[in-house]
């Protein structure tokens, strides 16, 4: 993904985030766990991009950072906002 693509991603997720409260939501999850995009770029394992989104695992956080920060611009702090996250790729030695 380009920069532009990513923006454009994050973009579709605060859109999404709006969408749900105007339908009357009021639990927000983003699903960044197990084989879904968050995943794919945090995880050491799919990870291979050498950009500011590659390599440390500062870098490799900060598509889920930026992302989860343009959906709680525009969700209200009284209700519930929660990430899911893979925090293990269960392979031994895939660490940060």
């Amino acid at each position: 993904m380009t920069r532009e693509d990513i923006k454009d991603v994050q973009n579709a997720f605060r859109a999404s985030t709006v969408r749900s409260l105007e339908a009357g939501y009021e639990w927000l999850e983003l699903h960044f766990a197990h084989g879904y995009l968050g995943h794919s770029f945090y995880s050491p394992l799919s990870s291979k991009r050498t950009d500011e989104y590659g390599g440390s695992f500062e870098n490799r956080i900060q598509f889920i950072i930026e992302t989860t920060r343009a959906a709680r611009e525009v969700w209200p702090e009284r209700l519930p906002f929660t990430a899911r996250l893979s925090c293990s790729d269960w392979v031994e030695g895939a660490g940060q």
